[in-house]
């Protein structure tokens, strides 16, 4: 179809009803090309179109011709954008948000790419690539703790802290050990157990090489090096490394003894001390 209305326009130039400037005014195309090569356009309407093109590269650095216009053209075009600009159907500033708008997006694919941060807390050093993760975060400095628990006074500062804590009265553990069945509330918890079946003991102690399944039980270790202890007694004022150690030291205090022995009735303040018993009994 397109072939004909080229056969069409080239019959009219040579009767003279088209005017040689007319055609010159015509772009370029690759059909135009081998119609010259066929002899279908004369030399002289070629040279003509060559030097309208020449003249607008002139009149380009001359600065006739603004630069936007220049950017415009270089823009890539499709047949159905150049059917759509003739009818009027695209204006020419719609055209230009649309390439802003590309150039917007391909802007924050690169800043996840590069691992960019804009949104820093005033508080403190931290930053974050969404301002949603930053107001998130300053809830840490203002307490802030939107999220309640219907069903105890708890409340947290994150929406997924308050799912997770709701799994203690609704009894859920999704996540599942694949090799003894064993369930978990918490992923980290899970991950922790898969410790104990490969032998895993990714935290180590920097002083004395010691190695734990978990960065609890190092924080604690860490203790023994430091001599910390910041569990105290509010009755005596003993300190303890251990949350642990203090519990079992209150029981002096309050002469809880929970662990019974089920032959004799005999009680015991420690569960070391009733293992101890039960071998008078063996």
């Amino acid at each position: 179809m397109k072939r004909s209305h080229n056969n069409v326009y080239f019959q009219m130039l040579r009767s003279g009803q088209i005017p040689p400037a007319a055609a010159a005014s015509q772009p370029i195309t690759s059909s135009s090309v081998s119609d010259q090569r066929s002899g279908q356009i004369p030399p002289a309407a070629a040279a003509a179109s060559q030097q309208s093109t020449s003249s607008s590269v002139s009149d380009q650095r001359s600065g006739q011709i603004p630069p936007a216009a220049t950017a415009a053209a270089s823009q890539p075009i499709t047949s159905s954008s150049v059917s759509d600009q003739r009818s009027g159907q695209i204006p020419p500033a719609a055209a230009a948000a649309s390439q802003q708008s590309t150039s917007s997006s391909v802007s924050h694919q690169k800043q996840r790419d590069t691992g960019h941060k804009p949104f820093s807390c005033k508080l403190c050093d931290k930053s974050f690539k969404k301002s949603d993760h930053l107001k998130t975060h300053e809830r840490v400095h203002t307490g802030e703790k939107p999220f309640h628990c219907s069903q105890c006074d708890n409340s947290f500062s994150q929406y997924g802290h308050l799912k997770t804590h709701e799994r203690i009265h609704t009894g859920e553990k999704p996540f599942h050990c694949e090799q003894c069945g064993q369930s978990f509330t918490h992923a980290v918890s899970l991950k922790i157990h898969l410790y104990s079946h490969t032998g895993e003991k990714p935290f180590h102690c920097k002083q004395c090489g010691q190695s734990f399944s978990r960065s609890e039980s190092l924080k604690v270790h860490l203790r023994s090096h430091t001599g910390e202890k910041p569990f105290h007694c509010k009755q005596c004022g003993q300190s303890f490394t251990h949350s642990g150690n203090l519990k079992r030291h209150l029981r002096i205090h309050t002469g809880e003894k929970p662990f019974h022995c089920q032959q004799c009735g005999q009680s015991f303040t420690q569960s070391g001390h009733l293992k101890s018993h039960l071998r008078r009994h063996t």
